[in-house]
């Protein structure tokens, strides 16, 4: 059976393709397991997480999604095809976040 996208898979679709709307809307994408570890134990705040089942065979794959809900971020669990056509790399983990960018200061600018 085939329908129509969800509204949240259309949108990281559009996030994926479209560079002046992950502009406009101030977000990125992070991909695969350790940078989506990253993310999630950094200050940039990840919004959502899109995860397909292979996540789910890996012990580090669980613990990522347990991390990420115990956050406060609601992980999607979606279709390893849609996963695969969102992804950027040849052999996509299984996992994608979306981030929202941190605006800085003049006087964070400065510091560094």
């Amino acid at each position: 059976m085939t329908g129509r996208p969800s509204p949240r898979t259309s949108y990281l679709r559009r996030m994926k393709r479209n560079r002046r709307f992950r502009e406009r809307e101030g977000k990125f994408l992070v991909e695969g397991i350790r940078f989506v570890e990253e993310a999630l134990s950094s200050d940039w705040p990840v919004e959502t997480l899109w995860y397909c089942s292979r996540i789910l065979e890996s012990p580090r794959g669980r613990v990522l999604l347990e991390n990420a809900a115990a956050g406060g971020v609601q992980p999607f669990r979606v279709a390893e095809k849609e996963i695969n056509e969102m992804a950027d790399t040849e052999t996509p983990q299984g996992v994608i976040a979306v981030v929202r960018k941190r605006a800085f200061g003049l006087n964070v600018i400065w510091e560094t």
